[in-house]
């Protein structure tokens, strides 16, 4: 994971994106869904690993939230890190956009369960961005 480095998501992704998201979810995302997205201003990242495309997301900016619509890792690349690493660049974007809390939506953790994680552990660098169900010790675990 030496080269692993974040870019914007080009129309030229989209359909790599897509595919990806319909190998990974019941209920994937179509190629239309992501261009309204990256049309509508959303953030919309990929991953790659050298010159290797292995991860992508979609982040909205309202007001002082950011809301994660999509993060995703390939098939073959997750239990690795990499979302860990994925959500760590979203709250890097989110941070440097204003925002004050970060949220995940629901799919996100639907798409763990469906995948087999029984648990995951979100964790944050600066306490704004803090559950107040978390407690101070700067992450919280979520039970699939």
């Amino acid at each position: 994971m030496a080269g692993l480095h974040f870019r914007p998501m080009q129309e030229a992704d989209l359909p790599w994106v897509a595919a990806r998201d319909a190998e990974l979810y019941p209920f994937p995302w179509s190629q239309g869904n992501f261009a309204d997205s990256m049309a509508a201003g959303y953030a919309c990242w990929v991953m790659l690993d050298g010159a290797e495309p292995v991860g992508y997301g979609v982040l909205m900016m309202v007001i002082d939230e950011a809301h994660i619509l999509n993060i995703s890792v390939v098939a073959s690349r997750q239990r690795g890190g990499l979302g860990r690493r994925l959500l760590g660049h979203f709250a890097d974007v989110a941070r440097t956009n204003g925002a004050r809390r970060l949220l995940l939506q629901m799919c996100g953790w639907l798409a763990a369960r469906h995948s087999g994680i029984s648990a995951f552990t979100l964790k944050w660098a600066h306490d704004v961005m803090r559950s107040k169900e978390a407690g101070e010790g700067g992450e919280i675990t979520i039970r699939t």
